[in-house]
C-alpha cells in the first residue's frame, strides 16, 4: 500500500472514531441539558422516568407563571361581563409587593376575578377572592408583622387561562423561613363564566372522554411509577419523596386542585407542601388531553 492510500485510511479510521465518540456524548444529554441515562430516565432537576410518565406536564406547570391571562380567542369580549372595575382585566392583579428588608424578601402578585357581587351568583366571586387574600395575601403582613424571627423569603405568582366560558387561575406561593425546607402551595380557582359557578372536575374529566376509574387509574400509574424510581434512588444513598398511592387525597371525589389551560387540555396537581403537616416543594401533575 503506497503512503498516500495509507493516510487516507487514517484519516478514515480517525473520523470513525470522532463520530463514535459524539454518538456517545449525544445519548447522555437531553434537551435543556438534561441527562438521560442507559435505562431511559431523564434528569432536569427533577428525575423523571420517561418509560412510564410524561415529564411535560411537570415542566409546563414550573415555566406558566406569567402574572397575565391566556385565552383561546384573541378577540375574547370582556365587556360583556359586569366587573367591579371596568378598566381593568378580567383577571385583575390587584395587589403586588416587591420589597427586600435586613430580615425578609417578598416577591409577590396577588391576582382577583374582576366581577361584581352584585350578580346573579356573585357571592361566589367574593368568595374566591376571599379564600385569595387569605391564602397569598395574609402571609405578608404575617411578614412584615414580625412573625418569623428567622430570614424570611416569600414569592408568589399566577396563571390565568380562558377557554371558551371556562376561567382557571393558578397560584404558587413559596415560603423559606431561616433553615426549614423551602415549602410550596398551590391554589386552583376554576368557574363556568357563563353562570359564576365552580367547575366540577368530574364532568370536565368526562367532556375529556375520562371516567372516574379511568382518571384514578392514569393518576395511580403514574404515582406508582414515580415510586418505583424512588426505590431505584434509595440504593445511590439518595432520599427522594416517597408517594402512598394508596392515599385517598388520589381519587377524584378528594382531589381540589386543577385547571384547564387556553388549549382546553386539563391538568390536575397535588402540591403536598399544601398540606400542613409537610414543608416541600415537591409536586405531581398529570394532564388529561381530550380523547
Amino acid at each position: 500500500m503506497d503512503e498516500q492510500k495509507r493516510k487516507v485510511m487514517y484519516t478514515v479510521i480517525i473520523v470513525i472514531c470522532v463520530i463514535s465518540i459524539l454518538v456517545g456524548l449525544i445519548s447522555e444529554v437531553g434537551i435543556g441539558g438534561g441527562k438521560i441515562a442507559n435505562n431511559n430516565r431523564i434528569e432536569t432537576g427533577n428525575v423523571i422516568d420517561t418509560e412510564q410518565f410524561d415529564p411535560n406536564p411537570d415542566l409546563f406547570f414550573d415555566n406558566m407563571f406569567s402574572n397575565n391571562t391566556k385565552k383561546d380567542n384573541i378577540n375574547f369580549d370582556e365587556s360583556k361581563y359586569k366587573k367591579m372595575n371596568s378598566n381593568e382585566p378580567l383577571v385583575w392583579e390587584f395587589f403586588s409587593k416587591d420589597v427586600s428588608e435586613n430580615t425578609y424578601s417578598i416577591k409577590v402578585k396577588v391576582p382577583c376575578i374582576n366581577l361584581t357581587a352584585n350578580q346573579e351568583n356573585g357571592g361566589n366571586i367574593t368568595s374566591i377572592n376571599n379564600s385569595i387574600q387569605k391564602s397569598f395575601g395574609d402571609p405578608i403582613n404575617y411578614i412584615l408583622g414580625g412573625g418569623y424571627s428567622e430570614n424570611t423569603i416569600y414569592n408568589g405568582d399566577y396563571a390565568a387561562f380562558i377557554y371558551k366560558d371556562r376561567l382557571s387561575i393558578v397560584l404558587r406561593s413559596k415560603l423559606k423561613v431561616g433553615n426549614n425546607t423551602q415549602d410550596m402551595m398551590v391554589k386552583t380557582y376554576n368557574i363556568n363564566l357563563s353562570t359564576l359557578d365552580n367547575l366540577n372536575l368530574e364532568e370536565e374529566l368526562k367532556a375529556r372522554g375520562y371516567s372516574v376509574s379511568d382518571a384514578e387509574k392514569k393518576i395511580k400509574e403514574y404515582i406508582r411509577a414515580k415510586n418505583k424510581y424512588a426505590e431505584d434512588l434509595k440504593s445511590s444513598n439518595l432520599k427522594p419523596y416517597e408517594r402512598d398511592e394508596k392515599n385517598q387525597i388520589y381519587k377524584i371525589e378528594n382531589t381540589t386542585e386543577f385547571f384547564i389551560t387556553e388549549a382546553g387540555d386539563l391538568y390536575i396537581v397535588y402540591s403536598y407542601g399544601n398540606s400542613t403537616t409537610e414543608e416541600t416543594t415537591e409536586k405531581d401533575v398529570i394532564k388529561f388531553e381530550a380523547k
